[in-house]
């Protein structure tokens, strides 16, 4: 417990200040540090025209999933079939029924030619565009019977698991930790929670000269938000609960807080273990009570008369 000093009344002591006081107790402090931050996929890729040409059918719609190898669009395929059927009569590789673009195809046609498919499908297989793992459709920008270029981006796609991915400034990011616990908000409404999963390498912008860190957020669960929508994250720093605590406003600039004992006031060092935005854990003992937003006209063994905030 703390000691009431003895003073001799005398003057300016003697004077009874009116203050506000509150009770050392028992209660929680946590500290937050919140980031800005985009809704991302662990995988996200595109969708390319192989040709250029006309979409002949398109297989999916955005927000549909799909499994790795599913048909997602198909260009028309015409005049490749008859390009095709014309190097199988001549006995020549069927890739050189192909434009230049679709030359990476090559393996996947001799295979199928391999397998005696019939120059219709040979050239069918060679103009559909498959998913690559199992995922989401994000976007699509295509429809059938639509002219497009090789290599446009006809469909941006994702794999499942979903992700927050946060910029965050240098001095922030040497604040987080891997495992640390997060809220994932959206104008102030909880959504999810997360955990710190990866904390990436300092990087400087060459314009601003900012320093950020890539920092990703692994969800519990999926949000219901687009790929790319903005969020907020809040990333628990310290927790301590059931630890002693007063008001934030009861410590001064230095440090201390003013106790009442006897209807006197004692300045005395706080010993603030860590503090939040309206809470400070210290070393005093629960049930004393402490000037709130102390008055700089207070000394030592002020007789004081206590006041609610």
């Amino acid at each position: 417990m703390l000691a009431v000093p003895v003073t001799a009344g005398n003057g300016e002591a003697d004077r009874t200040v009116r203050v506000e006081t509150a009770a050392v107790s028992k209660g929680t402090v946590e500290r937050i540090l919140a980031l800005s931050g985009r809704v991302r996929y662990e995988t996200e890729y595109g969708a390319l025209a192989p040709a250029t040409g006309i979409v002949a059918e398109v297989y999916v719609q955005p927000g549909q999933r799909v499994t790795a190898g599913q048909a997602l669009f198909r260009m028309d395929g015409t005049a490749q079939e008859a390009a095709v059927s014309a190097c199988l009569a001549r006995g020549e590789s069927v890739s050189a029924a192909l434009p230049v673009e679709m030359n990476g195809t090559a393996e996947v046609l001799q295979s199928a030619t391999a397998e005696n498919l019939t120059a219709s499908q040979l050239a069918l297989e060679a103009l559909t565009v498959r998913a690559q793992v199992d995922g989401l459709v994000q976007q699509v920008n295509i429809t059938s019977h639509s002219g497009v270029a090789a290599g446009t981006l006809a469909m941006a796609l994702s794999g499942e698991k979903q992700q927050v991915v946060v910029n965050a400034a240098l001095r922030d990011a040497e604040k987080l930790q891997r495992g640390q616990r997060a809220s994932i908000l959206v104008q102030g409404a909880q959504q999810a929670m997360a955990t710190v999963e990866s904390i990436g390498a300092a990087v400087t912008d060459a314009t601003t000269g900012q320093v950020t860190c890539e920092v990703v957020l692994s969800l519990d669960q999926s949000l219901d938000l687009p790929l790319g929508a903005q969020v907020e994250a809040e990333v628990e720093l310290l927790r301590a609960e059931n630890v002693t605590v007063v008001p934030l406003q009861a410590i001064s600039e230095t440090g201390s807080v003013w106790w009442v004992a006897d209807g006197r006031a004692w300045e005395t060092d706080a010993a603030v273990i860590a503090q939040d935005e309206v809470s400070a854990w210290v070393a005093l003992p629960e049930g004393v009570s402490v000037v709130v937003n102390s008055a700089k006209e207070l000394a030592q063994g002020q007789r004081v008369k206590e006041m609610t905030p």
